[in-house]
């Protein structure tokens, strides 16, 4: 008879052993723990963005004018806005504006001012009646490339020493939620922007 190395005890432990299914553990509770509060504060930080109302606006260049009669501003102030044919849906009276000239040294440092539309006119105009109408120079006429829509801002400043100024123009024309801005579909909402 052949002589065993291994005990008999042994060698049953062992075949015991393999009939037994043991599963890996992939996933020790620390981790578990750890992904159920990256959850929650992916949610958390989705719900925050989805609460959160973001502007969004209609640019435009600017040019300062003298105030038709008609508006009747102190000053004779105003600034023309030259916003795209799109808009004319958007942009109604009483819209916050944001104005950016360089050469304004009023306001916030970068010469931001802010104001309100008091008129928008109707009718859709051609960049060379834009150019004609307001009296604008080449440069500044370049700077209309397709039809426009006018509004017109009172500015709180000598129109004397403003006259001709060019720059940008912002106006809020509604809001949308921080997540769909995130995304950028917020465009493809109809129910997404409000006024």
């Amino acid at each position: 008879m052949a002589r065993r190395i291994f005990r008999t005890v042994a060698v049953q432990r062992y075949n015991n052993r393999l009939e037994k299914i043991v599963l890996p553990r992939y996933a020790s509770p620390p981790w578990v723990l750890i992904l159920l509060a990256l959850c929650g504060l992916l949610l958390t930080v989705t719900a925050l963005l989805w609460a959160a109302p973001i502007p969004s606006y209609v640019t435009g260049p600017g040019a300062v004018i003298q105030a038709p009669v008609w508006v009747g501003t102190p000053n004779g102030a105003m600034v023309a806005a030259f916003l795209p044919e799109a808009s004319v849906a958007e942009v109604r009276v009483t819209q916050r504006a944001f104005l950016q000239f360089s050469s304004l040294n009023v306001g916030a440092p970068e010469g931001e001012v802010a104001s309100m539309v008091a008129v928008v006119l109707p009718e859709v105009i051609s960049p060379a009646v834009a150019r004609a109408r307001y009296g604008l120079d080449a440069s500044t006429g370049l700077l209309i490339d397709g039809p426009v829509v006018v509004a017109l801002i009172p500015l709180e400043a000598p129109v004397a020493r403003l006259l001709g100024s060019v720059g940008e123009v912002k106006i809020e024309v509604g809001s949308q939620n921080g997540l769909m801005a995130l995304l950028g579909i917020g465009r493809f909402f109809a129910g997404a922007t409000t006024p």
